[in-house]
């Protein structure tokens, strides 16, 4: 398996899987992160950096939305894709 970034669809961008069953798209530009409210257009992705897999077939990637902030995402195998962190939010740090 293989997680990559390509552009599609002219300017647009997503995150894809690629496995012996296929292509997946994990997550696409404007398409709102999950989590978040989907009425909301500054949810959406705006851009996508540096997707990885682990041997699980687990997938991780940095996405910004269109608001600005950037997001650490997270997509285990068999489960939704879901935002872990985001800029601007306070870390459980003390």
């Amino acid at each position: 398996d293989i997680v990559f970034l390509a552009n599609y669809a002219g300017r647009a961008r997503g995150i894809f899987l690629k496995t012996k069953d296929g292509i997946e798209a994990i997550a696409l530009y404007e398409k709102t992160a999950p989590g978040l409210d989907r009425k909301d257009e500054g949810n959406g992705f705006n851009n996508f950096q540096n997707p990885i897999i682990n041997d699980r077939g687990d997938i991780t990637f940095l996405g910004q939305l269109r608001k600005g902030p950037v997001g650490i995402f997270v997509k285990r195998k068999g489960e939704e894709l879901k935002m872990i962190a985001r800029s601007g939010e306070v870390g459980p740090i003390k």
